[in-house]
């Protein structure tokens, strides 16, 4: 699964209108959300860590889901 997969993902679980809710959400600022959705960023521990804080989605899933783009 892309990791731009993965943020629809969790915008749809999560009932989040836009990446600007899910950036709110992760208490991060939305060109972060931007650059990871587009591979400027790495979807690193920082992220996974990040996404389980704010949705609880479990740590392994998380990297399951983000496999193709995961940098540890």
């Amino acid at each position: 699964m892309s990791a731009s997969f993965f943020l629809d993902y969790v915008k749809l679980e999560f009932g989040l209108k836009n990446d600007a809710a899910l950036a709110r959400a992760l208490k991060v600022s939305p060109p972060n959300i931007s650059k990871l959705r587009h591979g400027y960023i790495p979807f690193g521990d920082h992220w996974v860590l990040t996404f389980y804080d704010a949705t609880g989605i479990p740590i392994r899933e998380i990297k399951r889901m983000v496999s193709d783009r995961l940098i540890t």
